[in-house]
This record gives C-alpha cells, sequence and structure tokens, in this order.
C-alpha cells in the first residue's frame, strides 16, 4: 500500500503535458534517428548578452557534414535569441534507438554530440536524454556487457557537456528485448541490465545532478531558478532474481512502484517554495504494457491534482 494518505500539491508543475509526450513505448517507438527537442518554458526577461554564430566554438564539427553544422549553428543563435532570465530552457532527446541499424547509429551518436555543442554554447539549464537509447535486443554472447556500452557511449559524450544532464530509464534501456531474438533469454538475469548496472553507465557520470537517487529516479534543483526537476522511472520493475531469472523487465512491466510513488510525494514533492518540471519516459495516455499494479491512474491524479493546485487524496 502506499504510505502517504494525504498531500497538499503546493508547487505547480511546469511544462508537464510537453515533458509526459515524449515517443514513449511498445511498437510504435522502433523509429530510426529518435528526437530533439529544445524547450523555452516562461519568461520574457531577456539577458543582455548576445551570441554571434562566428563566435560560436564548436567541438564536435568533426562529426558533422556541412549542412549539419550549419543547423547546429542556427539552433544555438535561435536559443540565444529565445531564452531568458527567468525562463527554464532544456534539450531533451528521445527515443534514439541508435543500434537499429548503421543509419540510425550514424545519425544518433551525431546527434548526441549535436546536443554537447547546442548546450555548451547556449544558457539552456539542463540536458534530458528521454531513454531507449538503443533497441535493447542483444541476444549475443555478452549481450548484456554490449548493451552497457551502448550506454556507457553516450554517457561519455555527454560527460563533456557543461550543463546538467539527466538520463529517463526507457522500457527498452535494459536489453530485455534480446528475448524477442531469442526466447530462451526471458528473464534471463544475465542479458537484463538490473538498475544497479543502469546507473553505473548512466547517472554515476552525473551524480552530482541525481539528489535522493532511487533505482532510476530523482531530482535536481536548477540554481537560481525555483524549479525543482523531478526524473521518474516509467520501467521501475523488480530486478530480484531468482535461479537465474529477473522477477520482472522492462518489455513486460511498465510503471511506478509503491516507493516511487512514496517518494515523489515525500521527498521529490517536499518543497513548498517552487515550481515542479516532471520528466518521464512514456506517456500516461498510452496504456499497452501497463497492468493492475503499475500506479499509472496514481500518478496521473497526482501530477493532475499538483498542476490545478488542489490537494491529493488516495
Amino acid at each position: 500500500m502506499i504510505n502517504k494518505r494525504y498531500i497538499k500539491t503546493a508547487g505547480a508543475i511546469i511544462s508537464a503535458a510537453v515533458l509526459l509526450v515524449s515517443a514513449g513505448c511498445g511498437s510504435r517507438n522502433n523509429v530510426p534517428g529518435g528526437s530533439v527537442q529544445a524547450e523555452s518554458i516562461a519568461g520574457n526577461d531577456k539577458g543582455s548578452t548576445s551570441v554571434s554564430t562566428a563566435d560560436v566554438t564548436l567541438t564536435r564539427d568533426s562529426e558533422y557534414p556541412d549542412y549539419y553544422e550549419q543547423e547546429v549553428r542556427k539552433t544555438i543563435q535561435t536559443l540565444d535569441d529565445t531564452i531568458t532570465r527567468d525562463s527554464v530552457s532544456y534539450i531533451f532527446i528521445t527515443d534514439t534507438h541508435l543500434d537499429s541499424n548503421e543509419a540510425s547509429t550514424t545519425a544518433a551518436y551525431r546527434m548526441y554530440n549535436a546536443v554537447v555543442d547546442v548546450a555548451n554554447n547556449s544558457d539552456v539549464d539542463f540536458v534530458c536524454v528521454g531513454g531507449d537509447i538503443y533497441d535493447g535486443r542483444h541476444a549475443e554472447e555478452n549481450g548484456k556487457a554490449n548493451a552497457m556500452q551502448i550506454i556507457r557511449n553516450v554517457a561519455e559524450i555527454l560527460s563533456t557537456c557543461n550543463k546538467p544532464v539527466f538520463f529517463l530509464h526507457g522500457n527498452h534501456d535494459d536489453n530485455s528485448f534480446s528475448a524477442q531474438v531469442d526466447g530462451n533469454l526471458l528473464y534471463s538475469a544475465d542479458y537484463i541490465i538490473n538498475k544497479e548496472e543502469w546507473y553505473s553507465v548512466t547517472m554515476a557520470y552525473f551524480p552530482q545532478y541525481a539528489a535522493e537517487y532511487e533505482h532510476g529516479y530523482f531530482y535536481y534543483d536548477l540554481p537560481g531558478k525555483n524549479v525543482r526537476v523531478v526524473c521518474l522511472n516509467m520501467s521501475d520493475s523488480d530486478d530480484t532474481v531468482v535461479n537465474g531469472e529477473q522477477n520482472e523487465m522492462g518489455m513486460y512491466f511498465y510503471g511506478y512502484k509503491d516507493k516511487q510513488i512514496d517518494w515523489l510525494l515525500d521527498k521529490a514533492f517536499a518543497r513548498e517554495d517552487c515550481r515542479y518540471l516532471i520528466m518521464s519516459h512514456d506517456a500516461f495516455d498510452y496504456p499497452e504494457g501497463y497492468n493492475v499494479s503499475s500506479n499509472r491512474d496514481t500518478l496521473h491524479d497526482i501530477l493532475t491534482a499538483a498542476y490545478t493546485h488542489q490537494n491529493y487524496n488516495n
């Protein structure tokens, strides 16, 4: 049972609708190349500094064709023209599925490099990787190690970013879709990336940005913005291993355990003097994969109450 029976959601949630519509789960997310968003939320006090694209230093430009470099520079200029002192701005890159084929691999790594250049040459507040970094179908020998190396590659690229970096867990990211290649690997702990292993190749590179880290969910307070970014884990599966098999896995479990809901109410939402920005891989209105123990509706009710400044009472 969820221990918290009543909470007053004092902080407004800003832009939750935008952030909770990442390309998400199931069969509809197998689109090579993923997507990148640069968002700026609320604010009209423009800073006095200005960036000329001619003055921008790109450290990753060797990775870009000429047209791509021009787009990177244009994006930096657009951000400079639109970001204000009191806005919250971020880069959101999601569902790159970078190992779908050779073309998607090249495109995805290029995007991650571009994210570093855009972030390092602009005043965005943070970068968020929205999940489903890869397909999670590594059924070959040493498949788990190979999958973890792909995630590690992305973390190492982003480790050169001078802004906070957050990783969200997608349903593909634990490599449990390897069972679609080899049915004998269903629930195999030798192939599924558990929560500790996920941390080791993601937020372990950025521990200063992951306060109260718990099994893939955490929060971070943006300096000088009076905004708390809360990162949720929609693939909060039970990674207990019995006889070589993991109890649950991302391919079959989408949802938020009671412990995550309690953490959200008791810790993440503990401040009453800030606004909240909620980040998650999945969209609540896409029910495939959710079961009765997912807490999907509970989380929806909590966020609705917070967004409308109402009391939440379960």
